[in-house]
């Protein structure tokens, strides 16, 4: 591995010790923020509206369904590209297409599939549970409107068909 390593040009070299460096740099910052954010004094949620969102059962199967395409096909492809961008050339450029492809479309079907089994829910403030409870009373006197108006309409034609 080391001996591949060292026979690969410059640009090579560069280009995977700035990736490195950058993925050490991004931890590195998400450590400091979540240190930084456990130390602030909690505050009262100030928001009119909490989200909550839990990914159990077929969301968290389809998450696990895509880390395992992100390994069996995201890591050789990953590999063919660098080669294709680095030597310009790779053996079965068709095949790696055909492997990109798949990773693509695998990924955006797993991704999307975890996301729309995702759960979401909205915890509302209570002023809304009193507006639901006003508009509930309101339709039941529509309700309540409505059938003393059939009944005095029934007893108004009963009283003109006597007459």
């Amino acid at each position: 591995m080391l001996e591949t390593l060292l026979e690969m040009p410059l640009a090579a070299r560069l280009f995977i010790v700035f990736v490195v460096v950058a993925g050490l740099i991004s931890l590195a910052a998400y450590v400091i923020h979540r240190a930084v954010r456990s130390r602030q004094p909690q505050r009262h949620q100030t928001l009119p509206l909490q989200v909550h969102s839990y990914s159990h059962g077929p969301a968290l199967v389809f998450k696990i369904l895509f880390w395992i395409h992100q390994v069996l096909l995201g890591l050789p492809s990953a590999l063919i590209s660098l080669d294709l961008l680095l030597e310009g050339d790779t053996p079965g450029v068709i095949e790696a297409i055909v492997l990109l492809l798949a990773w693509i479309g695998g990924t955006l079907v797993w991704g999307l599939a975890a996301l729309m089994h995702q759960r979401t829910v909205y915890e509302l403030p209570s002023v809304f549970d009193q507006l639901a409870d006003n508009i509930a009373r309101l339709e039941t006197m529509q309700a309540h409107a409505g059938a003393v108006g059939a009944v005095a309409d029934a007893v108004d034609n009963g009283s003109r068909s006597t007459a």
